[in-house]
């Protein structure tokens, strides 16, 4: 509950100072202000079999990036004896570093192949979460520790492709009437799956 604090703060501080931006400017039209109500926007959403899917695949990697994120530490902990203080410095570089590198380089390849064939915008994080496979199956198979740890740096970068084209898409995908309350869904339902399930998922891995 402390170490919420400084969040609920900031959202009070947003709420009360950042204004609303004007709905349909990016896309230079005027949006309708009238609230369409939740189970409309359920209704239109699971119609879409696009977002029915990326949804579930969204869930789906969360489920495995972050359960493996919360049970990465103690694999080499245990496996490799490596002190907190070293793993620490390798996992911030691979999780962190690499993954906002990863979000990175999957939009602008995402952008670039998506003006040929807007399939490349699935493809793309498809492709990516597969090849994360082969690399994750050595690292934890293999006894050298360095070894381990220089590959966790693929699947640190590759699990993190898709979050830019996934979250970026939704806005596209309908009117501007519906982005709030669609955006809202979608969020909340990639938070609540992923952070969750977030025991479930160390203890299913121990």
């Amino acid at each position: 509950m402390v170490v919420g604090i400084p969040g609920v703060l900031l959202a009070i501080l947003v709420r009360t100072t950042v204004r609303e931006p004007i709905r349909g400017l990016m896309e230079n039209r005027a949006a309708s202000e009238t609230q369409v109500p939740f189970t409309e926007v359920i209704t239109l959403l699971w119609k879409r079999k696009t977002f029915r899917h990326m949804a579930f695949a969204c869930g789906l990697n969360a489920f495995a990036g972050y359960g493996t994120v919360n049970w990465i530490a103690s694999f080499f902990i245990r496996s490799h004896e490596m002190s907190t203080g070293e793993l620490g410095t390798w996992l911030a570089l691979s999780t962190g570093l690499f993954g906002a590198i990863g979000v990175l380089l999957g939009g602008m390849l995402g952008d670039k192949l998506g003006k040929k064939d807007k399939r490349w915008y699935q493809w793309i994080p498809g492709i990516a979460t597969l090849l994360c496979v082969p690399a994750m199956l050595v690292a934890f198979l293999t006894d050298n520790q360095y070894v381990a740890l220089m590959l966790i740096f693929i699947p640190g970068t590759l699990q993190n492709v898709y979050l830019r084209k996934f979250h970026s898409y939704y806005p596209c995908t309908c009117g501007t009437a519906l982005a709030r309350n669609r955006l809202r869904h979608f969020i909340s339902h990639h938070q609540h799956y992923r952070l969750r399930s977030g025991p479930f998922r160390y203890r299913l891995f121990e």
